[in-house]
């Protein structure tokens, strides 16, 4: 497992392709860690007590009632843990995202971190009302939703791609929203 204060490059989407960004391990639990973005030009800025409640509902909450609802995720680096990045890059995309190219190789995908990474905006960053502890974990609970039916339609089948309409697909995360 990573320790905490690791730190490692991760590459975040932006409208034009990836950036590379310096991310620390700020937390470590069972099931995931929290990496920031501490990239002098655009640092994550996250306070320790949300950070704390953030990954301790993610770990008692979230993954267990995804889990039980829509299976289990990948685990293609072996590490155990999903990777939860805040960084201020993911809101010049959307507030969150999970991309299929961390987790299969790929000739479409531009950049990979080899792992299960949900990518999300740092509270400061975004607008109310979509800034609260509660609506973030309401969109982690949607982006961990796609990673998790990733995983049982297309890696679980060993398909090419992902052939489900993007409607479809978000109407699964939307559902995930409200049961999870």
């Amino acid at each position: 497992a990573v320790a905490q204060g690791t730190v490692r490059n991760l590459n975040v989407q932006v409208p034009n392709g990836f950036e590379t960004i310096t991310a620390e391990a700020v937390a470590v639990g069972t099931h995931a860690v929290v990496w920031a973005d501490v990239t002098a030009a655009h640092p994550a800025n996250l306070d320790a007590g949300f950070v704390t409640q953030f990954l301790a509902d993610f770990e008692s909450t979230i993954l267990p009632r995804g889990r039980q609802i829509f299976g289990m995720e990948s685990d293609q680096d072996d590490d155990g843990r999903i990777g939860l990045v805040f960084s201020p890059l993911t809101y010049q995309t959307s507030v969150a995202y999970f991309t299929r190219c961390d987790m299969e190789a790929s000739n479409v995908c531009a950049a990979s971190n080899g792992g299960e990474y949900l990518y999300l905006t740092p509270p400061a960053t975004i607008p109310p009302p979509y800034n609260t502890p509660n609506a973030i974990k309401e969109i982690l609970t949607h982006e961990a939703s796609h990673l998790i039916h990733f995983n049982r339609k297309v890696l679980k089948n060993q398909l090419s791609s992902w052939n489900e309409s993007s409607y479809m697909i978000e109407g699964v995360g939307a559902f995930a929203q409200d049961v999870v």
